[in-house]
């Protein structure tokens, strides 16, 4: 692999293949956020990115950004979401997203702004407890 580039070419996977991953955990340092997504499906259960580089405060780099609101669309049955060792961008709505998400148990983001709807996360909360 050539310093500064994202995938190795020979790894590279034609676009017209789809996967159907349960379990990702993704541990490297810089990713194609398009290539990302093509993993996920409604099959996925845990999403996950977890830094295994030799400096190990750095973030999972999406190049370009990932999305939070790509994700819950490309894998609506996630139950264990782990985001916060990457630079995944949520919008204000991302708690409105969640209703979208029909199994989550689990979430784990790194809030970087606190402007958000608290109302529609409290709901969200009060109908996971009330359906368990």
């Amino acid at each position: 692999m050539q310093h500064g580039s994202f995938a190795d070419p020979s790894l590279l996977y034609p676009k017209s293949v789809t996967f159907h991953i349960q379990h990702l955990v993704i541990i490297c340092c810089k990713l194609v956020a398009e290539e990302v997504l093509q993993l996920l499906s409604f099959k996925t259960k845990t999403f996950k990115c977890e830094n295994s580089c030799i400096r190990n405060t750095e973030k999972i780099q999406f190049e370009p950004k990932l999305n939070f609101r790509d994700i819950i669309a490309n894998a609506p049955n996630l139950e264990f979401i782990d985001i916060s060792k990457a630079n995944i961008e949520m919008d204000n709505s991302w708690p409105d997203l969640l209703q979208k998400s029909n199994n989550l148990q689990t979430l784990h983001v790194a809030l970087r702004e606190f402007d958000f709807n608290v109302k529609g996360l409290v709901a969200f909360a009060k109908v996971k407890v009330f359906l368990q």
